[in-house]
């Protein structure tokens, strides 16, 4: 990037549950990058936001019909309107730390979503404010079982309400939409959840692969420094041995007064030893169409 050039905001997004957080906090870690977590989040802030469904579909003609209100939000977080955001800091305490660690930055040069929420306004994002897009992708049955520990049934009515993102994209999904509304079937809401989010993934992918970055949980994962390498590098980051040696130091087991760090490699397989093999196998078959496109056999 010439040294002229006004840097590009980064966001990173795609399956919740992928790493986006892990990815967002080190990328935070350079001195040039202030993080801002999840404005697409709707429980997440402090004030009314035009965000009104989880996974909300954002397009230029949406953002027209709504009087520019969607470009207005997102823009006062690209603008490095620091106050705009501090107040939902500061409202959620579990949310105080992350800003804690990089206050100093509130004038850093690259502004950073983080957020798989944004997902389905990706596209409007990149196109509206030229952002460098990263997105995290995760094998179905690690996602399933993640979902499964936090017990996170998903409200199918934020799909269902949405006439456009439906009638685009998930129209043929309807049925088990609905069906879902009223299940507690936790891993049947992993199932659809996980077809939908990474089918349009694909879509994104074969639209905009190499312009944006994708990559998976289980890839970073085996290997971090490399890959966090590759990251920088599209984001015109400098790789300094700072963030490498946090890098070393976060994808290791070990706990400290503040942290307990996982050892990456050994959490890839986790879910092989905690789902049951009938799970495993209707998680399998339940997403087949669509983990093809990221995964093999061997990834089973």
């Amino acid at each position: 990037m010439n040294k002229m050039d006004k840097p590009k905001p980064i966001l990173i997004s795609g399956s919740h549950r992928s790493g986006t957080t892990w990815v967002g906090k080190i990328l935070a870690q350079h001195r040039k990058v202030f993080y801002y977590y999840e404005p697409f989040n709707i429980n997440a802030r402090s004030r009314e936001i035009p965000i009104k469904y989880w996974y909300e579909y954002v397009t230029e003609e949406k953002d027209a019909k709504n009087s520019g209100k969607y470009s207005e939000y997102i823009g006062a977080y690209l603008s490095g309107n620091a106050l705009f955001n501090l107040k939902d800091y500061i409202s959620i305490k579990k949310y105080w730390l992350p800003l804690q660690h990089n206050l100093w930055q509130l004038n850093a040069p690259v502004k950073l979503l983080k957020d798989p929420l944004a997902l389905f306004a990706a596209e409007w994002i990149f196109q509206t404010f030229q952002t460098k897009n990263i997105v995290l992708i995760r094998h179905p049955a690690a996602f399933a079982l993640s979902i499964m520990e936090k017990n996170w049934l998903h409200d199918f009515n934020h799909f269902l309400a949405q006439d456009e993102l439906m009638s685009q994209y998930l129209e043929k999904h309807r049925p088990e939409l609905q069906q879902l509304t009223t299940s507690e079937d936790i891993i049947a809401h992993a199932i659809l959840l996980w077809n939908i989010i990474h089918a349009y993934i694909y879509t994104l992918q074969q639209k905009y692969a190499p312009e944006w970055f994708f990559v998976t949980h289980e890839a970073i994962s085996m290997s971090p420094l490399k890959k966090f390498e590759e990251i920088f590098a599209f984001a015109d980051l400098d790789f300094t041995e700072k963030i490498k040696k946090t890098i070393q130091n976060t994808t290791q087991a070990k706990t400290t007064w503040t942290h307990q760090y996982r050892d990456t490699k050994v959490n890839v397989a986790k879910w092989k030893n905690k789902l049951q093999a009938t799970e495993i196998e209707r998680i399998k078959e339940g997403t087949r169409e669509v983990w093809q496109y990221f995964y093999t056999e061997e990834d089973w």
